[in-house]
């Protein structure tokens, strides 16, 4: 059980304070530095160890920790914006919770990574010593956010499930737009279904490319995405809109070469960019908020593909060609 201290930040506080943190976010001159250092200690010296630093693992889960921190020190600081903390350190939580799932499902992990979001967790750690079958993963599941993954009537594929994990950790940050006023909702709510249709898209190409699904059975497997949104005023509008925006620049980034990490990759960059623009609309709205929320997701995924740069000995110029960062 988390112990809730008393909240001390009001919404103009925290957003002068976001203002700040942003300020901070690496740039690109930043990340140049932090690949030429080509071993993590080197890069992060306060922080890696010499002793440590071949550990894969172990290096991406102190970057983890570090970078989110600040995070972890709102969801207490704040009645306001608390719940929309905790719900998007999930996104992170739902790589550990991918991770026991491949175990389960026998898949070899290379790496077993763990990102720390205690005290917020709802999976402990301890779990990777354990060979957990799906029966007690449902069981695991039950009474948290990621309840509706395993339904009654399993057993599904390995993809199916771990796309559902995604789904339902998007439905928990989603459903928190319902615990605010109206004109931060539909802020929140616009963003939302932007990130939603992109999950669709790079759903859909996963599974057709990586696991041979035809359009029929993705269709209607990824249906129940869009279920997500059904309240939202205006969703088939908004939705038709960036679907066509996010064709028409994929188009234009990869013409006829349509492989998935590469897709993937743009859809990234498309949503990171749309991050930094939306973050000065308005100082008193919750662009700030959720902007730099997702500004640092991409900042953390941004350190680990350096990480692993490091480890498989990828050349700098080809890591620098991945990050996602301003000028």
């Amino acid at each position: 059980m988390v112990r809730r201290m008393n909240p001390y930040a009001d919404k103009n506080y925290l957003h002068a304070k976001i203002h700040a943190l942003r300020s901070q976010l690496l740039r690109r001159k930043d990340f140049i530095e932090i690949i030429n250092a080509q071993k993590p200690h080197l890069a992060f010296p306060t922080l890696i160890s010499e002793s440590v630093t071949e550990d894969l693992s172990k290096v991406k889960e102190i970057i983890f920790r570090h970078q989110i921190r600040k995070v972890l020190l709102f969801v207490e600081s704040t009645t306001y914006y608390g719940a929309l903390f905790e719900a998007f350190l999930r996104f992170f939580e739902a790589g550990n919770v991918k991770l026991l799932l491949a175990k389960a499902f026998g898949r070899t992990v290379a790496i077993e990574q763990w990102n720390d979001i205690s005290p917020y967790n709802a999976f402990e750690k301890g779990l990777l010593r354990r060979d957990i079958s799906l029966d007690e993963a449902k069981t695991l599941f039950a009474n948290t956010y990621l309840k509706d993954v395993i339904a009654d009537d399993f057993p599904y594929r390995y993809e199916e499930l771990e796309s559902r994990i995604d789904f339902c950790a998007t439905k928990y940050l989603f459903n928190f737009s319902k615990e605010i006023l109206f004109n931060q909702r539909s802020i929140f709510q616009e963003v939302m279904v932007r990130k939603i249709v992109l999950l669709r898209i790079v759903w859909g190409f996963r599974l057709r490319k990586n696991y041979g699904w035809d359009d029929d059975r993705i269709s209607s497997h990824l249906a129940s995405l869009y279920d997500l949104i059904d309240e939202f005023n205006g969703k088939n509008e908004l939705i038709n809109s960036i679907e066509r925006q996010i064709n028409r620049e994929l188009n234009q980034s990869l013409g006829d070469i349509h492989e998935t990490l590469d897709i993937e990759n743009e859809l990234d960059r498309y949503f990171w960019s749309y991050m930094w623009k939306i973050f000065s609309r308005d100082f008193h709205s919750i662009y700030c908020v959720i902007s730099y929320l997702w500004l640092l997701y991409y900042q953390i995924q941004n350190l680990f593909r350096i990480i692993e740069g490091f480890r498989f000995n990828i050349a700098p110029d080809i890591i620098s060609k991945k990050i996602m960062s301003e000028l």
